[in-house]
Formats: structure tokens, sequence, C-alpha cells
């Protein structure tokens, strides 16, 4: 399956040919020195050494585009204009190496496990296709079932001595085939431990390697000491994540056996994982011809991923965003640029363009100290738990809003306040409100206007002081300003 871009051929001249690096910057508090022409020292972080060390030819010279070192860092007008061809610099790469060094026998258990999922996977499709096909269940691989951790079987009704073949039956349903039942290793396979460390690496956590990932031309992956095609991994990633019995969560989650392996560790696995299924995705979407998202649909992922740079959660996002091209002009690094003026100035973007419901949906709670205005979102610290789908708002990007970016205020006209699942406890105490007083004092002056209304929001303290929580479905209209 060809995941490449449907570009047009790209005729270049021999000297224009190169190979694009995707790598972990790393701290340069312990440089490394590399020699430039002329006998000019570089500092550079020792992963960046180690890479070029690694990739260097013993017989040849080598063109390689690094960031580090093909753009002055220090030229913050340059470094705007490169950040508008970073799309281009991926895509037109012969060739873009995504460096993941491991050790020997970490790269050969990958190598050794990647082809095994992949011929599962096949199995696994053509047993589904069949079946499609005839109307029946043909007969299933008689391949090992044992690949489920018992953390993902803990709630399943199992007998004692009874296989986990059928407590999955007897739990899911006879008709319902998976991943592990097509010859997957087991899941206390040492080749699971190698998985899990590779995806635990800071690449799949950097923000600018997602676009790096999406984007790269015949991208590959280096180990350390020799490379491969990241197609199979890609898609060995993306059948456990469709088919396996546990969402690919147990070949992630559970714990290796080291005794550095901590709470941390195991969250950093399952970051690292996600982190990689979203690039993966867009990548195969990509190469589908699949339309690129928009950019507030993006951001409201950023959560998972890191940036040196906190203005780099928006930057990273305008090449892999179908109207990343309209934003372009608004990208500054200046140091009178702050992190709070750059977030306001794209948030009032997005308001101007009809998108201020998504952008007050990622804005959320606010800390108490908070001097941001209220209608900003945090991109440099969203939540990890706010997902694209619940950013989105089909159907209200219609409603008036207009926002001032020196005043830093939102006006909003006409706002609908919609479906209220619940408020408990928990969120008056984050809110710092008490029922009888704040709530009373809120409903009051929000609906003073209509008896009827008002008459609703003492039936609402009612219901919170019964039972602490209200589940409202009434439709209200006001304007307000935030």
């Amino acid at each position: 399956m060809d995941l490449e871009t449907n570009a047009p051929e790209r005729r270049m001249h021999p000297f224009q040919r190169y190979e694009a690096l995707s790598y972990v910057w790393g701290d340069l508090n312990d440089p490394e020195y590399i020699f430039l022409d002329g006998g000019v020292s570089l500092p550079v972080t020792k992963n960046l050494y180690a890479a070029l060390r690694s990739l260097r030819l013993r017989d040849g010279g080598r063109k390689l585009w690094i960031d580090a070192l093909c753009i002055n860092q220090t030229d913050y007008e340059e470094k705007k204009i490169q950040l508008s061809l970073m799309k281009r610099v991926y895509q037109q790469a012969e060739k873009v190496i995504a460096y993941l060094p491991m050790s020997p026998s970490d790269q050969a258990n990958i190598n050794e496990l990647v082809p095994k999922i992949m011929r599962a996977g096949m199995r696994y499709k053509e047993h589904q296709d069949s079946k499609e096909k005839t109307g029946s269940e043909p007969a299933q691989y008689t391949g090992p079932f044992n690949s489920i951790s018992e953390v993902e079987t803990t709630n399943i009704a199992r007998k004692e001595g009874e296989p986990l073949s059928v407590a999955l039956t007897n739990a899911f349903g006879e008709n319902k085939t998976y991943l592990e039942g097509f010859g997957l290793p087991p899941a206390d396979s040492p080749l699971w431990d190698s998985w899990r460390r590779f995806f635990m690496s800071p690449y799949f956590r950097r923000m600018w390697i997602w676009q790096e990932i999406t984007l790269g031309n015949n991208l590959r992956i280096w180990f350390g000491n020799g490379e491969g095609d990241a197609t199979p991994l890609i898609f060995a990633h993306h059948f456990l994540d469709l088919y396996s019995a546990s969402m690919n969560s147990s070949y992630n989650a559970a714990w290796c056996d080291s005794d550095e392996d901590t709470q941390e560790t195991l969250n950093e696995r399952l970051l690292g994982s996600a982190n990689a299924l979203l690039m993966f995705r867009d990548r195969i979407l990509m190469g589908r011809g699949r339309p690129h998202r928009r950019l507030i649909e993006n951001l409201a992922t950023v959560g998972t991923f890191d940036a040196t740079d906190p203005r780099d959660k928006i930057y990273a996002l305008l090449g892999l965003s179908c109207d990343g091209a309209l934003f372009a002009e608004h990208v500054s690094y200046a140091p009178s640029e702050s992190v709070e003026r750059t977030f306001t100035r794209f948030a009032k973007l997005f308001v101007d363009r009809g998108e201020g419901i998504e952008v007050l949906l990622q804005a959320g709670l606010r800390e108490e100290k908070d001097t941001w205005p209220s209608w900003v979102p945090h991109w440099e610290k969203l939540e990890r738990n706010v997902r694209s789908d619940s950013a989105r708002c089909s159907g209200k990007t219609s409603t008036p809003m207009q926002a001032d970016e020196i005043s830093r205020t939102l006006d909003v006209s006409g706002v609908i306040l919609d479906d209220i699942e619940f408020v408990n406890d928990l969120v008056l105490e984050a809110l710092q409100v008490t029922l009888e007083e704040t709530l009373k004092k809120f409903l009051n002056n929000s609906f003073k206007s209509s008896r009827s209304l008002k008459a609703d929001g003492k039936a609402l303290i009612n219901k919170i002081q019964t039972d602490n929580h209200y589940h409202h479905h009434r439709r209200h209209q006001k304007t307000a300003a935030l």
C-alpha cells in the first residue's frame, strides 16, 4: 500500500538532492562540537552528534538537511521564512531519516516482531474478507490465542481453567475474532519489551516530529546502525490498534521486566504509542488523498506533545492544516512576542474566521491566578484528555463573536448554553463557587428577564442541593462578555 502523497514527479538537479533528518534536538547544556567549512566549531546536542556519526559514510559525502544547522536559530525573521518552507523540505527530500537509536538486541527484536504482526494482520483480513463473501465463519487459523495479558481480562468473567479464547467468545460473541488468533507472539514475549521501549522514545512526543512523519517522503527508520522502511512498522502498529482484542493497550501498557519501571515510564509508553498512532494515521490518510484538518481542529490534540518553545504548539501544525497557509504571516519568533500574546492573536484569528465556539471549547477551566483572557486556550499546556471530536462544534460556528486584542475581551451575542450534562461538587470546587450564593447569583442575573427561566434557575438550585448533580437539556439565549 502506497503511503506517499500523489504529488507530481519531482525533477531536481543532482546538487539539489538531499536527505532530511528527523530527530530530537535534546539538551544543549553539555554539548558536543562539530566543525564546519573553514574550521569553525559549532556546539550541538549529544543526540544530533550521535546521529551525524552514525549516518556519515566512510567513502563519500552525504547531503543532509538538518534544521539546527541549515536555519540560523538566532535570526527570527529567517526562522519565520523557513517555517513556511518546512512542508516542502520534507516532501521534496529524497529520503527522510527518522533517527531512533536502539540497542542491537532491541533492533533485532523489532525487526523480528514487525513481520509477525504484519503476517497476523494479513491473515486476519483474509479471514474477515472470506467471512463477508461467504456469509459464514471460515475455519480460523490455529495459531496461539494467548497474547492477551491478565490486565486486559480482569473484567471478563472467566471460569477457573477456562481457555482465554472461550472466555473472549463468551464475553464478545461467537463471531468476534481478534488479531491474537492469527499468530501474534504472546504478550510476555521479550519482543514486546523492545516494542514498548521503542515507543517510549521522546521522539514520539515532540511537536515538530508530527509534521516530519506525516509529510516525509520515503520515510526510513534509522536505529543507530542501520535503516529500514517505515511502512511495515506503521501498518503493524495500525493492525494492533484496529484488530487486537486489547486495542494495542496490552502491548504498550504492560510492565517491562525492569527495575526502572515506574508509573512515569508507563505513561511515557502510552503517550508515545498514542501519538505515533495519530501521526501514522495522518500519513496513511494523506497517502490516500484525504484532506487535512483545520488548524483549530489539530490544536485540540496538542496536549500529548512537547515543544521547547510553546509557540511551536501552533507553528508546527501550519504545514499539516488545510488552512495553515492563511496563518503564515502571523508567525513570529521575536522575543517581544510572548506566549500569551501569540496565543491571544491566534485565538482572535479563529474567532474572526467563525471558529470562536471551538476556541471556547478548548479554553476550559482556568486557574485562579491566571492573568490570560479567559477565552484564550492554554495550548502550551492543554489538558491531555481533550479530544478533537469533543472540541468541534459543527453547526454552531455562526454564533456572532468579536474579539478585541487590545482590551483582551470577547463579545458574544446570542450564545447558546446548550446541554449542560451535569454539575457536581467537583466542578463547583474547581470553580470555587458555593451553591447558595454564587450559583444563585449567576442564575438570577442571567435569567432575570424571564420569569419562567428564573423559576428554572430556582429548580436547578434545589436539584443540585438534593443530589449534587443535575442533567439539564434546555436551551437559553443570552448576551455575554468574557
